[in-house]
């Protein structure tokens, strides 16, 4: 495959193709002397309207991409974050040939000339390639150009009158006879180690082929759903969750937790079930408040289904985990029109996760903590006295309010602050 380079790899060995082509081809004796071939934009091939030679200028003016290559090894990595392909970046290049001279008839017999030495050189064969490098630059030597899978292909492409003056009006410069041909294809890819897996010996046992089940359900560990305790909408710490699922069973199983916003601690935690069955685990979160935060977790299964020696991971789901909130005495103190409210709580609240108190509708952020702390200060406005409901909201987790054990559901009466005069 090539390197980036391998554009300006392609431009140079057109203008060494066509350099050593007019000449062989005769061009070069019939227009009366040397003929330049360029690789510039079309306003910059003229400087001041004069030439010094009949000119050929190759410019790139399109690059799209390759639509037979687009989809060859899509980029993956596995769940370990290894690049399992390492797909081409696939491209077609379109050039713009144009040709330029002071005296009648030479630029078509340049331009007619050039076309004749493309359409019978179709593709640029590798030794081509290398010798029109070697000389130039070393990044350009070892673009890789003429070591790719696919040969260059150099083909003519039709531009209608309308596409033409749209092309050259978008150049801002005088029209010159003028062919676009493409080149096809190349592809850039970088050296980069993939994962290779083994070829598979075997289809499963006895070399039998897949097995077939009678029913829909996946047969791949899968859970589809959290339950949380007293008919709740998150857990806490020390509560017991209940996760739903298929294909659970086996050895060595484990529930993952990640929480994505946890600095200085792990942010992944293992539990091993409290129970275990096919469709249903049961897991008890340990009540301790400096390992765990509050906040929205990553749930998976790790496990080893009966017969399997390789661990297997289910599918992700979310657990909120909720705070716990605690009043100290005298925790809250009026001070002229400010209320200050002392509360703590468990788990500890990390340095980065905001959080929040909620009287009734009245909401308050905390102070800084750039500390993992569990007890924290808010200041409101200048409040009426009343008792209010209050929570606690951490990393878009609330404390419980309600209780949902009763029909209907009522608030929590021990969740509540009274705000003095």
């Amino acid at each position: 495959m090539s390197t980036p380079f391998a554009i300006a790899g392609l431009t140079a060995t057109l203008q060494n193709v066509l350099t050593n082509g007019l000449v062989d081809h005769g061009i070069t004796a019939a227009v009366g002397g040397t003929i330049d071939v360029k690789a510039l934009s079309p306003d910059r091939v003229e400087t001041n309207g004069n030439l010094s030679n009949p000119t050929l200028n190759l410019f790139l003016h399109q690059v799209t991409p390759n639509t037979g290559w687009m989809n060859v090894d899509l980029a993956s990595r596995n769940q370990a974050g290894d690049r399992l392909t390492n797909p081409p970046l696939a491209l077609d290049i379109h050039y713009l040939l144009s040709a330029y001279a002071e005296d009648d008839l030479h630029a078509e017999m340049l331009l007619g000339g050039a076309m004749h030495l493309l359409h019978e050189m179709p593709g640029l064969d590798r030794s081509r390639i290398t010798a029109a490098l070697t000389p130039l630059a070393t990044a350009l030597q070892s673009c890789g150009l003429a070591d790719q899978v696919e040969q260059i292909k150099i083909t003519p492409e039709h531009l209608n009158s309308e596409e033409m003056s749209k092309l050259w009006s978008a150049i801002q410069s005088n029209y010159r006879p003028s062919i676009v041909y493409q080149a096809s294809v190349v592809l850039i890819q970088e050296k980069r180690p993939k994962r290779t897996p083994l070829p598979v010996l075997s289809r499963g046992s006895n070399d039998t082929g897949p097995f077939v089940q009678s029913h829909l359900i996946p047969p791949v560990p899968t859970i589809t759903a959290v339950e949380y305790p007293d008919q709740q909408l998150s857990a806490r710490l020390n509560s017991m969750i209940t996760i739903h699922g298929h294909n659970l069973d086996g050895n060595n199983v484990e529930v993952v937790f990640t929480h994505g916003r946890i600095i200085g601690l792990s942010q992944t935690i293992s539990l091993t079930p409290v129970d275990v069955s096919a469709t249903r685990l049961t897991v008890q979160i340990p009540n301790t408040p400096t390992d765990w935060a509050a906040g929205i977790y990553s749930m998976e299964v790790k496990l080893e289904r009966p017969g399997e020696s390789y661990d297997r991971l289910t599918n992700q789901l979310p657990l909120v985990l909720a705070p716990t909130i605690t009043l100290p005495p005298e925790s809250v103190t009026r001070n002229a029109n400010e209320v200050t409210v002392v509360v703590k709580f468990s788990p500890d609240i990390r340095s980065n996760q905001p959080a929040s108190l909620i009287l009734g509708q009245h909401e308050a952020f905390a102070n800084d903590h750039p500390t993992q702390v569990d007890e924290l200060t808010f200041v409101f406005g200048d409040i009426p006295a009343d008792d209010y409901p209050v929570r606690l909201r951490v990393d878009g987790a609330e404390s419980r309010l309600i209780n949902m054990s009763v029909t209907p559901p009522v608030f929590d009466p021990t969740q509540t602050i009274t705000v003095p005069t």
